[in-house]
């Protein structure tokens, strides 16, 4: 069983992506929640894969420094600690999705987002961003262009389902 827990709307869009299984994607709503949902798993020692997608911000989580760092590859840093994996995704995943449009020249107006990065960052917090037809036909053009950052992270996600 692998279990993830996302930070926010366009984190969990990301996640159910490159997910084998979209019903193991949680969104726990913020870095704060995923942490809590990670020790949680870590303190009862519960069966499975529990990983945390989170944002490189300037919001640290104490328990997050006890994972050992597997990879770092493109602004996707994969860490360990036992049966629990935390991928960060810097910069944030709005920047992220963004850094990425503009490497493989993907037309962020052809799906009806704004071309200026800070009002895509800020398109992509409002609510229900997961669900728009729109959103997720981007993430899966990013995918099929594999620009770096996409293909690090199914790096990651490789490596995860890998572990037993």
């Amino acid at each position: 069983m692998h279990k993830f827990f996302t930070e926010d709307g366009a984190t969990y869009g990301l996640c159910r992506l490159f997910s084998k299984d979209a019903y193991s994607v949680e969104n726990a709503i913020d870095v704060y929640q995923v942490s809590a949902s990670l020790q949680r798993a870590y303190d009862k020692k519960l069966k499975g894969i529990f990983i945390g997608v989170v944002d490189n911000d300037k919001r640290k989580q104490k328990f997050f420094e006890t994972f050992t760092e597997v990879s770092n590859i493109d602004g996707v840093v994969l860490k360990q600690l036992g049966n629990l994996f935390l991928i960060t995704l810097s910069p944030q995943v709005d920047g992220f999705i963004h850094t990425n449009a503009a490497e493989v020249s993907v037309d962020l107006s052809k799906y009806r987002f704004s071309t200026d990065r800070k009002k895509f960052m800020k398109g992509l917090k409002t609510y229900g961003i997961d669900t728009k037809p729109e959103f997720k036909t981007l993430l899966n053009d990013l995918k099929q262009k594999n620009c770096s950052c996409f293909v690090a992270l199914q790096k990651a996600f490789d490596h995860i389902y890998k572990q037993r």
